[in-house]
Formats: structure tokens, sequence, C-alpha cells
């Protein structure tokens, strides 16, 4: 392996291991104690490393926002059974953030703005875009006429319970959230 190659390699792993703490930080202490300078710490290099990879902090953030979208696209489409009618995928693909949510909250945090985290975009996520074609596309299947009205009051389920549960603003148990999401999302299946 030549220099230019074990240069780039060194780099891209710099990049990995500064996106890592990024959240480890941000799983560990919120996100508004994620700066570059904890960061530059916690990778053992200075912040003009951080900047030379990622420009800015929000630069960072947009990033581990689009990983996060490919992330929760992935975890939705794994819990799907195809052999299940639409309604109930629907359901499945709603339990199935609600889980990714819980597991990765630093990423669902970044991606949605939660947690004291305010990640700026001047355009449309196009990793949103396509974690929400997955529900688009059983929409589609279901035959629902309506996908786009459909889809929101999926949706705000969905994030609506999510955001309650992260924030604490509600007096149950993620268990019991998580079984009355369940409830809500078939509920909304029966109007379908």
């Amino acid at each position: 392996m030549g220099i230019k190659e074990r240069k780039a390699r060194q780099k891209a792993e710099l990049r990995k291991k500064i996106l890592k703490s990024a959240r480890s930080l941000a799983r560990k202490n919120g996100w508004e104690a994620v700066t570059t300078r904890k960061l530059a710490e916690k990778v053992e290099y200075s912040t003009t490393v951080i900047y030379e990879h990622f420009g800015n902090k929000d630069q960072l953030l947009l990033l581990l926002r689009e990983e996060g979208f490919e992330r929760i696209q992935q975890a939705v489409e794994k819990a799907l059974d195809p052999s299940l009618p639409p309604k109930k995928q629907l359901v499945e693909a709603g339990l199935a953030s609600w889980k990714f949510a819980r597991e990765k909250p630093e990423y669902y945090q970044v991606m949605f703005n939660l947690g004291g985290i305010h990640c700026p975009s001047d355009e449309e996520s196009k990793g949103l875009q396509k974690a929400a074609s997955v529900v688009y596309r059983i929409l589609a299947q279901a035959g629902v006429a309506d996908s786009e009205s459909t889809f929101m009051n999926w949706w705000a389920l969905v994030h609506g319970f999510i955001a309650l549960d992260m924030n604490g603003q509600m007096p149950f148990s993620s268990e019991k959230m998580e079984r009355l999401l369940k409830e809500s999302l078939e509920r909304l299946m029966t109007r379908l």
C-alpha cells in the first residue's frame, strides 16, 4: 500500500472516530455538551483537525443527521414482514421507528432537533425523503387514496410519541408508551 492510500485510510478512520465520539458524547451528556473542543480532546487531536474534516460543527451535525435517516430506514425495512398485510406493516414500521429512537436517541435527536440540538439545513433532507418513502410504498400497497394525509397522521402519531417520551413529558413508562403507540397505530389503520 502506498503512502497516498495509507493517508486516505487514516483520514477516513479519524473521520469515523470523530463521528463516533460525537455520538458518544451526545448519548452520555446531551448534544449541548458536544463542542469541537470536547471532540478534539476525546480523539486526542487539535480542534483544527475537527475543522479540517468537517468545516464546522453544523457540517458534522448534518452528516450525522443523514446517517441517522439511513439507519432508521434500514431499521424499518429490516423489521417489516412482507407476508403481512400492508396495514400491519404500517404498525410494524411505526414500532421499528420507536425502537430505533429508543436504541439510538443521539441519532434521533439530531435528525429532528430534539434534546437541545439544532441541526440547521437549507434544503429538505434527502435521507428524510428516503426514510419516508418506505411508508409511502406501504401506503401504495394498501391502496390508500390520500397517501400524503395518511402519512402525516401516521407520522404525527409515531414522532409525537417518540418526542414526548424523549422529553420525559409523559407520566408513563417507556413500555406503556410503546403499548399506547401500538394501540393508536392499530386504531389509525382501522380507519383506512
